[in-house]
C-alpha cells in the first residue's frame, strides 16, 4: 500500500544521473576555464627571462668543427670553425680563441690568440668561414683550436 510505483522510482533514478551528469560538465568547463586564464598571465610575464645567465663560456661554446688549411699562398694558416652555444641562458659575443701549432716531437711551434666577431645566442650555431690566423709555422704537423673566453652578450 505504501510503495511507490516502479515509474516514479525508474523516473527518480533518471533524475538524479542526469543531474549527475550535468555536476559533471559544469565542473569540467570551469577546470578548462581556469587552467586557460592561468596560462595567459599578460605582458609582465613575458617580460620576464626564461632561464638565467650562468656565464662559463668556455664549457657553454662547443666546438663542432676546425679545420685549418692554408690560403693560396700556402703561407697563412686559414681556419674554418662551427661553434654551438650550448647555454640556455648567455648569448656570447667577443669570442676569444687561441690556436696551437705543435712538431711531429710535441714541440710547441707556435701559439696564437685571437677574437672571433660577432655574438652567439643561446641554441645557436655558428660558423666562421675561412678567418685568417698567422703565418704557417713551418714543420708543424698538427694543430689544435680551442675557446678560452668570451663576453656575455647584453641585449
Amino acid at each position: 500500500m505504501f510503495e511507490v510505483p516502479k515509474d516514479e522510482q525508474e523516473t527518480k533514478k533518471m533524475r538524479e544521473i542526469i543531474g549527475a551528469a550535468a555536476l559533471a560538465i559544469v565542473v569540467v568547463v570551469v577546470v578548462i576555464y581556469f587552467t586557460s586564464q592561468r596560462g595567459e598571465q599578460g605582458p609582465a610575464a613575458s617580460a620576464m627571462p626564461a632561464v638565467a645567465c650562468v656565464p662559463d663560456p668556455v664549457k657553454d661554446l662547443a666546438i663542432l668543427d676546425a679545420k685549418m688549411d692554408k690560403d693560396r699562398t700556402g703561407t697563412t694558416a686559414v681556419w674554418i670553425v662551427h661553434l654551438r652555444n650550448k647555454s640556455a641562458g648567455c648569448a656570447y659575443t667577443s669570442i676569444e680563441y687561441e690556436t696551437t701549432y705543435v712538431r711531429g716531437d710535441e714541440t710547441v711551434i707556435a701559439v696564437n690568440k685571437g677574437t672571433l666577431p660577432g655574438t652567439i645566442q643561446p641554441g645557436e650555431e655558428v660558423g666562421y668561414p675561412e678567418f685568417r690566423d698567422i703565418l704557417f709555422p713551418t714543420g708543424a704537423a698538427w694543430f689544435r683550436f680551442k675557446i678560452t673566453g668570451a663576453k656575455v652578450a647584453t641585449k
